[in-house]
C-alpha cells in the first residue's frame, strides 16, 4: 500500500525534468521515494540557414539524398534575403512533465505581430509538430521516461519561419500502483500493478526491516513480474517494501511504498489498511475484511503507540475508525486486529502514520506600505517540536520564492505599489513536513506625489504654497515632505501634516525651485511635485527727518536706521541748522 501521496508530490514551479536516474543498489536506495533528478533545459536558438522554410520540414529531414537537400538550402537563403525578418521565440519553459503529457511556455518575440508558432517534438523515432496561436502548449501521448527535444518558431506569411530555440527534458516514470501484502499465504506475497500505458519494464523491489537505529535492507532484486514470494518473516517486526519500474532504456522512476507487519495465519487479519485523511490530532483509517470470515462473527481492535505502551484498545464493527486526541507532528504505530467472540484476535495488521503540522493562528497585517506588507501570526497550538515558518506570496503570477522565518514575523519588501498580494504562510517540522497555508490577502498602499501646488502669496523674504491630497490616499497615514533650493544645495526639507506651508527666511528678488513630496511613516516618499518662484523685491521706504539739534538728531536718526538695517544702504541730506534755530 502506497504512502501519503502528499510525500510523493513533485514540485514543479516552472522546474525543468533531467535525466531520470539509472537503477540503484539495494544500500543506496532512500527511505522514502524520491523525485527525478532535475538538470536545466539545453536551449538552442537554430542556425541561420533555418530561418525561413527549412526548419518546417524537420520531421523529414532525414528523407531524400543529399542533393535535394542542397537545393532545399540554397532556395531557401535566396528565399530569406527577400522577406522581411521574422523574429525568434523566447527562451521555453517546461511548466508541468508527466509521464504521458508536457506543457510548455515561450517568450514572446522581440517583435511580435500575433503570429502563431510551431511547436515540434522528437525522442528516437517518435516525433511530431503542431501549431499554436499563443505562448503555450501541451503535448500529449507522450511516452514515459524518454528524453524530448522540443523547438519553436515563429510563424509568418508564405510559410516562412523564424530561428529556432529548443529545450529538452525527461518525461516521468510513473510508480507502480497498488503494492499490497498478502499475510494469509504462505509465504507471504507482494503484488504491485503496473501503470496503464507502460510496457516491457522490469522493476526493482526492496525488502527493508526497522531498527532501532534506522532501516536495514533485507533483499533487493530485479524482476520481470508483478508479485514476489517473500522470505520468511518474523512476527511482530515492521517491515518495508519500495517497489520502482524500471524502462527498457534503463531509466527508474519513484518508488512506491508499503509498510507492514507480519500477522499470523491462525486468525486472518484485516487487509488493506490505508489512511484517507488526517488532521494534527486525529487520522482517519479505512481497511477490508479479512479473506474467509464470511461465515464467522467477529469485530476489530485498534490500538496506537509512539514507541512505548500502546493505547487503551478501540473497538470497530466496521473497516473504519477515526482515531482522536493524538499529538500533532508525532509518528504513529497503529495496529489493527480482527477479534472473534472468544476473545481470540490474529497478529496486527500495522501502519506508520504521521499526524498533520498544525497551522499557524491569527495571521494578521501590522503594517502595509506601497513596497512593503508587515506580518505577525501566532505558533500553533500545542507542538512540542522545533518550529519554522515558510511565507510566500503572489500577484496573478507564480508564487514567489519561500521566505523562510524562525519567529512569528516576518516583513515582505520589494512589492509594487497599489497591488493586491495573497500571502500564505506555514507551518514547518524539522522533518519537512509542512501545513496547510494560512492565507491574508493584501493590498499595498498607494504612494503619489500631491497635485495642485499653487504659489497663493509671496513677499521678499517667504512664500505661502498650498496642494490637494494625493488620490487613493486616504487609508494610507502620510505626511507632506517640503524642500527648496536657489541655485546651490538643497535645504533642510520642511514637515507638513496639512496641505500647505509657509517658506520663510528667504533672499529677496531670488528664483527658487520648490518641491512637495508625499511621504509615508516608514520613510518612503514619492516623487515630488514641482514649482518655480521668485521672491518679490523690497520696496523703498522713505522717511520725515525733523530737524533740530544737529547733533541730537543725527545721533537718533543713526540709530533708528541701524534699528531697520538700512545705515548704510540710505543716502541721507541732512540741513544743518544755527544751533540757535528752533524746530
Amino acid at each position: 500500500m502506497a504512502d501519503d501521496p502528499s510525500t510523493n508530490k513533485r514540485q514543479m514551479d516552472f522546474s525543468i525534468e533531467g535525466q531520470p536516474p539509472s537503477k540503484q543498489s539495494c544500500e543506496s536506495t532512500s527511505l522514502s521515494s524520491t523525485p527525478n533528478e532535475q538538470n536545466s533545459p539545453e536551449i538552442d536558438h537554430g542556425s541561420g540557414s533555418e530561418d525561413c522554410g527549412h526548419y518546417e520540414k524537420f520531421q523529414h529531414e532525414n528523407e531524400g539524398s543529399e542533393k535535394n537537400q542542397g537545393v532545399n538550402k540554397i532556395q531557401t537563403e535566396e528565399k530569406c534575403s527577400n522577406v522581411e525578418q521574422i523574429h525568434s521565440p523566447g527562451p521555453i519553459q517546461f511548466t508541468s512533465v508527466q509521464p504521458d503529457s508536457i506543457s510548455l511556455v515561450w517568450g514572446p518575440p522581440e517583435i511580435w505581430n500575433g503570429q502563431s508558432f510551431k511547436v515540434t517534438w522528437e525522442s528516437g523515432q517518435h516525433r511530431g509538430s503542431q501549431d499554436f496561436p499563443s505562448l503555450k502548449a501541451c503535448i500529449c501521448n507522450l511516452l514515459p521516461g524518454e528524453k524530448y527535444e522540443f523547438k519553436v518558431v515563429t510563424l509568418g506569411e508564405d510559410n516562412q519561419q523564424s530561428e529556432y530555440v529548443s529545450a529538452t527534458t525527461f518525461t516521468e516514470i510513473p510508480a507502480p500502483d497498488e503494492v499490497m501484502v498478502n499475510n494469509n499465504e504462505s509465504p507471504v506475497m507482494v503484488t504491485w500493478k503496473k501503470p496503464e500505458g507502460l510496457d516491457q519494464v522490469e522493476y526493482v523491489m526492496s525488502l527493508w526491516k526497522e531498527e532501532k537505529e534506522g532501516e536495514e535492507c533485507l533483499h533487493s532484486m530485479t524482476l520481470a513480474s508483478e508479485k514476489y514470494p517473500l522470505p520468511e518473516l518474523k512476527l511482530n517486526i515492521i517491515y518495508t517494501i519500495r517497489v520502482s519500474i524500471v524502462l527498457k532504456n534503463g531509466y527508474m522512476g519513484k518508488a512506491t511504498t508499503h509498510r507492514f507487519c507480519r500477522v499470523s495465519l491462525t486468525v486472518p487479519a484485516p487487509e488493506k489498511l490505508r489512511m484517507i485523511s488526517k488532521t494534527s490530532s486525529s487520522v482517519h483509517l479505512i481497511w477490508e475484511p479479512p479473506l474467509g470470515m464470511e461465515e464467522t462473527p467477529y469485530s476489530y481492535q485498534i490500538s496506537y503507540h509512539t514507541g512505548g505502551p500502546e493505547s487503551e484498545p478501540i473497538p470497530a464493527d466496521s473497516c473504519s475508525v477515526v482515531i482522536k486526541n493524538l499529538k500533532p507532528c508525532t509518528d504513529y504505530l497503529v495496529n489493527v486486529r480482527t477479534k472473534l467472540k472468544n476473545g481470540e484476535m490474529s497478529e496486527p495488521f500495522g501502519m506508520g502514520v504521521f499526524t498533520a503540522v498544525p497551522v499557524p493562528e491569527q495571521l494578521i497585517v501590522v503594517l502595509e506600505t506601497a513596497r512593503s506588507v508587515h506580518l505577525r501570526w501566532n505558533p500553533p497550538h500545542g507542538i512540542e517540536t522545533p518550529l519554522s515558518y515558510q511565507i510566500s506570496y503572489r500577484s496573478g503570477g507564480p508564487e514567489s520564492n519561500p521566505i523562510s522565518a524562525d519567529s512569528c514575523s516576518a516583513v515582505i519588501t520589494g512589492l509594487q505599489p497599489d497591488t493586491k498580494y495573497d500571502i500564505s504562510v506555514c507551518t514547518k517540522v524539522t522533518n519537512g513536513e509542512m501545513s496547510a497555508p494560512v492565507k491574508q490577502q493584501v493590498h499595498t498602499a498607494v504612494l503619489l506625489p500631491p497635485s495642485k501646488l499653487t504659489v497663493v502669496s509671496v513677499t521678499p523674504e517667504s512664500i505661502h504654497i498650498t496642494w490637494s491630497q494625493p488620490n487613493g490616499m486616504d487609508r494610507t497615514p502620510h505626511s507632506f515632505q517640503i524642500s527648496y533650493h536657489s541655485g546651490g544645495t538643497e535645504s533642510e526639507p520642511i514637515s507638513a501634516d496639512s496641505c500647505s506651508a509657509d517658506i520663510t527666511g528667504l533672499q529677496p528678488d531670488t528664483k527658487y525651485d520648490v518641491s512637495v513630496c508625499t511621504k509615508l511613516n516608514n520613510g518612503e516618499i514619492s516623487a515630488p511635485v514641482k514649482q518655480e518662484v521668485r521672491t518679490k523685491v523690497p520696496t523703498k521706504k522713505f522717511y520725515t527727518i525733523v530737524i533740530g539739534n544737529t547733533q541730537n538728531h543725527h545721533n537718533a536718526l543713526k540709530r533708528m536706521l541701524m534699528k531697520k538695517k538700512v545705515w548704510q544702504k540710505l543716502q541721507v541730506w541732512m540741513i544743518v541748522m544755527s544751533s540757535w534755530l528752533s524746530v
